[in-house]
């Protein structure tokens, strides 16, 4: 039996006053909201999408048929590619996390999460100081599976998750209220570096835009050939509107979008014009000077660090 969408969890008991995560309270706000019946109600007051927005989580795990790899993004603040975005599918092009994939199960997400835990324990041991960003969709978040994702997340090394870890809300509906994502952010912002939600970047969801103490990131990927200067347009409206909140935009596989994210201002960037999708992590960071990926001249991307040449692949 899957979570109504209507409840909502009252994770006001999730922390003990040590900031130690309470899963006893967590269980219990779950069990409490699955009790609560009927449906959201959408803006227009009609009722909001449920069983196609929310993944199910009775059925199986089907993580053996995806693939996992990550997405490399540059840094404006460090100018160099040293955040990576955990993603996953059928194939490294595939992102089962996006808006306008199927549904997995909580069974799946589960295990996908186990796996990008596992990810991030491994670049901690390697000494590797990068940033990674774990997506978990808004339904896995308000259902049975929190417990697990709260417990798989907090029991990661604290100071590593507390610089290097990023959890990102993925696959929002678009009828969610802000007051929806505050108890998520609430729960997880004392055990990461960043919370992050995943918006539409052509048409921005404003109960996500009013909300403080986050990250906003946005994936371009389906917007092919579209028109650059609208595109340009809609990357500084992003900027603008997310004021002094740390933003990414992914999926920029034209060079000249490229250009045009980090010239509207866009925190991180990524895609396959900065580079492809990756199965393993790196053993170190790239570092790439603003000016150089300006130019459309990708053999001026990697300079020499530590006497060592950068320009191999990830």
């Amino acid at each position: 039996m899957s979570l109504p969408t209507a409840s909502k969890l009252d994770l006001s008991a999730a922390l003990n006053e040590d900031g130690s995560l309470n899963m006893e309270a967590v269980r219990t706000a779950v069990s409490t909201a699955r009790q609560v019946q009927g449906s959201p109600k959408s803006a227009n007051g009609g009722a909001a999408p449920a069983a196609a927005s929310l993944p199910g989580a009775a059925a199986a795990s089907t993580v053996g048929l995806l693939k996992t790899y990550f997405t490399p993004a540059w840094c404006a603040e460090t100018e160099s590619i040293n955040s990576f975005f955990f993603r996953a599918g059928p194939e490294t092009n595939i992102d089962t996390y996006a808006n306008d994939a199927r549904a997995c199960s909580d069974a799946t997400i589960i295990d996908l999460t186990k796996l990008a835990t596992a990810a991030f324990t491994a670049m901690g041991n390697a000494g590797l100081a990068a940033k990674m960003s774990i997506p978990v969709p808004f339904g896995a978040l308000c259902g049975p599976a929190l417990p697990e994702i709260c417990r798989l997340i907090a029991g990661l090394p604290q100071r590593n998750r507390l610089t290097h870890l990023r959890l990102e809300v993925v696959r929002i509906p678009h009828w969610v209220t802000a007051d929806r994502l505050v108890p998520i952010r609430k729960l997880f912002r004392p055990y990461v570096r960043d919370v992050a939600l995943m918006v539409d970047l052509f048409s921005p969801h404003d109960q996500l835009l009013v909300l403080d103490h986050v990250m906003l990131g946005a994936d371009v990927s389906n917007a092919g050939a579209a028109d650059e200067e609208a595109l340009f347009q809609a990357m500084l409206t992003f900027q603008q509107r997310a004021g002094r909140r740390a933003t990414y935009v992914l999926g920029l596989n034209h060079r000249s979008h490229l250009r045009r994210a980090i010239k509207a201002g866009i925190g991180e960037v990524g895609g396959t014009a900065l580079r492809d999708n990756v199965s393993h992590l790196p053993d170190r960071i790239t570092i790439v000077r603003r000016e150089a990926l300006l130019v459309d001249r990708p053999d001026t991307w990697f300079p020499q660090v530590a006497g060592r040449s950068t320009r191999q692949p990830l």
